[in-house]
């Protein structure tokens, strides 16, 4: 499995809440000191890409969250099927007539 690293103090955020009509979503931009101009400037175009889609079509990014929620725990699935066939069962293996 691939490792992905964040780090906290270079990261431009999106913040989502619920509220009493649905949900706010805001991005916090006080780390983009930290980030050199190009870093920036894709961070908070991604950024402001995701609260456009979330806040102009709610039901179909809600959708795609449950969709993408389905495939992660099938990926999530597949993987733990692999890895239990390379499983030794210890106690067949001590018990067996040697």
């Amino acid at each position: 499995m691939e490792t992905i690293e964040i780090k906290e103090e270079k990261a431009i955020k999106v913040l989502i809440s619920p509220s009493k009509n649905g949900f706010n979503c805001v991005i916090d931009i006080k780390n983009k000191n930290n980030l050199n101009s190009a870093e920036e400037e894709l961070c908070t175009t991604i950024a402001r890409g995701l609260v456009q889609q979330a806040t102009s079509r709610p039901s179909q990014t809600f959708k795609m969250g449950l969709k993408a929620i389905k495939k992660d725990k099938k990926s999530i699935s597949d993987k733990l099927g692999k890895e239990q066939n390379n499983v030794i069962d210890f106690y067949k293996y001590i018990s067996r007539p040697r």
